[in-house]
């Protein structure tokens, strides 16, 4: 389950930089970093509620892990 949530933070982190870059390149303002990182966990609870496993499939409890994974760090 780590492995699963590991991809999906470097593809939402890696998409949110870009974006960010983005922005500040073609100077249509940009966020703080405590912005960003609001937004990248926002988004990774959207994926994660998004996929709706069933109570038995093998990766069911993803959300409840990346909650986990926060309060770690």
């Amino acid at each position: 389950m780590d492995r699963i949530l590991m991809k999906m933070a470097f593809q939402t982190c890696i998409y949110h930089k870009w974006k960010e870059r983005n922005a500040r390149w073609h100077q249509t303002g940009y966020c703080s970093i405590d912005q960003v990182v609001r937004t990248i966990d926002k988004a990774m609870r959207n994926r994660i509620t998004l996929l709706r496993y069933k109570a038995d499939h093998q990766y069911a409890g993803l959300l409840s892990r990346w909650f986990k994974s926060q309060h770690n760090t």
